[in-house]
């Protein structure tokens, strides 16, 4: 175990680099905005009997708010801690587990699996619930493991009751993992006609359930609507798996996918051999897991982006099953680690300059390394961006109006790779220009906001909605945020032409403002 030490520290060390590279500049958008949203606008109190049909994710929503309430601010870090820290802790933890049941071989292997895995390392840094709720469910696992080798070690068995509580919590589409480990105890103890370990189970399961009905009961009122409305019909396409498979890899080549998916069929296969109930309960609960999926169908998991984020859960146990398949008795892991390390480096999106450089990691386009990104003709770019690439002088660009829906903003990221600077961003609405965020690349979409950021340039777009619908694939947009986009850039650039004068470039697109200049005339003016 000493000699893994270093390996496994190495993998730490990696691990926390791809979630921790550029995260600063991020911007956050879409789904990561739920929770902040719900903070904003409800009382704890609220918040925690509500589920809403968003996924605001109820334990995160009550934290900001508590955050809030206490008088302070929410900045971008505070909304990625929780899941920064998950992500690292799996990082630490995991591997540490299988270490101790699987011998520090298979753990190194797996600790650089899951340091370079694309899914692990996105979700670890997206404001969401599901880095959270992978490290809970592998922890309820691990300890349920734990408890059904000794049931007599009720620890193990609280502890377990506590993780899936708190993972179902986090989010309801982590009950069907959860609770699949009593399906392979129960055959277990069945064919071992093991009388005393089925009552264990049972007092196991009632102790669960009293756990689950704790936390959903007092919501019961929006949870029983929320069912309703995320319940819908099943949806299954070879596209569909054919995606999740190669979202799961982590790369966009399918003959990588096969690779990995043989890796994990023999390590499994050898994991059978060696540990078979450990090797039987990991099965049960991602198949368990899956069947769940399927029966519940939740709406939009014809996505496959969505659909992956469900199925996250079950994939450090899929790594398990490859590192179990480079387990050699009496030989090092080093070779094994590094050719694994490298080739999904290799294959997967890290070594893209465009997304270790983008404010926009996390944008649709780049989660879904199935599909091709857009490119631009250079008609279709303001030549405004092809000049700032060449200016000398620093600073970020402020871009206006925002609409945190990636798909209604697909044209500053691809802008941003034309002028690479740092990109801020201004809310059309005012929710998200609460002066209780104190959001370092997301600033009030007034004159004032614009002013305090820290952008030098400033870029209102006339009709942002034509520029969308100009990026190829076609994408249609609803005609309330057609009209909001037209309706909101065009009246920030008169007003602005009314307070600054005329902008420093202008055409038929866009206006734009040396900020620079503008603070300085302002300053002048004010003496």
């Amino acid at each position: 175990m000493r000699r893994a030490v270093p390996w496994i520290a190495g993998a730490l060390v990696l691990g926390a680099l791809l979630r921790l590279w550029n995260l600063g500049p991020q911007i956050l958008g879409d789904d990561e905005l739920h929770a902040v949203r719900a903070a904003l606008t409800h009382p704890v109190s609220r918040i925690l009997v509500t589920y809403q049909k968003s996924d605001n994710t109820i334990p995160l929503s009550a934290a900001f708010r508590l955050v809030l309430d206490a008088g302070a601010k929410l900045t971008e870090w505070t909304v990625r801690l929780p899941s920064v820290l998950a992500g690292l802790l799996l990082l630490l933890l995991a591997p540490w587990w299988v270490a101790r049941r699987l011998g520090a071989r298979t753990a190194v292997v797996f600790a650089f699996l899951l340091a370079v895995s694309p899914g692990l390392v996105f979700y670890s840094r997206i404001a969401r619930s599901y880095a959270p709720i992978v490290l809970l469910a592998f922890g309820a696992l691990a300890c349920f493991e734990a408890w059904w080798r000794r049931p007599a070690a009720w620890r193990w068995g609280a502890a377990y009751v506590g993780l899936a509580a708190l993972a179902v919590w986090f989010h309801l589409g982590a009950a069907p993992f959860v609770v699949a480990p009593f399906l392979f105890a129960t055959g277990d103890a069945a064919l071992r006609r093991d009388r005393r370990g089925f009552l264990a189970l049972v007092a196991l399961g009632a102790a669960t359930i009293l756990s689950f009905l704790i936390i959903l009961v007092p919501a019961w009122d929006s949870l029983s609507v929320l069912i309703q409305e995320k319940k819908g019909a099943l949806h299954l396409s070879w596209s569909l798996a054919k995606s999740l498979v190669l979202l799961g890899a982590g790369s966009s080549r399918l003959w990588v996918a096969i690779l990995v998916g043989a890796a994990a069929a023999v390590g499994l296969a050898k994991l059978f051999r060696t540990d078979r109930r450990l090797a039987l309960l990991s099965v049960t609960a991602v198949l368990g897991h899956l069947a769940g999926l399927l029966y519940l169908a939740p709406l939009g998991h014809e996505s496959p982006l969505i659909s992956f984020r469900y199925v996250l859960i079950a994939l450090p146990w899929v790594l398990l099953w490859v590192a179990a398949a480079f387990h050699r008795e009496g030989k090092g892991p080093a070779l094994a680690a590094a050719l694994m390390v490298a080739g999904l480096i290799w294959a997967g999106p890290f070594l893209d300059p465009l997304l270790a450089r983008s404010s926009f990691a996390h944008h649709n386009d780049h989660m879904a390394l199935m599909w091709p990104r857009p490119v631009l003709r250079p008609e279709q770019v303001p030549r405004f961006y092809a000049d700032l690439a060449t200016e000398s002088a620093p600073g970020a660009v402020l871009e206006y109006p925002w609409v945190a829906v990636w798909q209604l903003n697909r044209a500053f990221y691809l802008y941003q790779e034309i002028h690479g600077r740092e990109v801020v961003v201004a809310p059309a609405r005012a929710l998200l220009a609460d002066d209780r965020l104190a959001f370092r690349n997301m600033v009030p979409g007034t004159p004032e906001g614009f002013l305090a950021s820290r952008a030098r340039w400033l870029v209102v777009h006339r009709n942002l909605a034509q520029e969308e619908g100009r990026i190829p694939p076609d994408m249609v947009i609803d005609p309330r945020h057609r009209n909001l986009l037209r309706v909101f850039g065009h009246r920030m650039t008169g007003r602005l032409r009314k307070n600054w004068g005329e902008p420093d470039y202008l055409d038929r697109r866009i206006a734009a403002w040396d900020l620079d200049r503008v603070r300085a005339t302002h300053s002048q003016a004010a003496r």
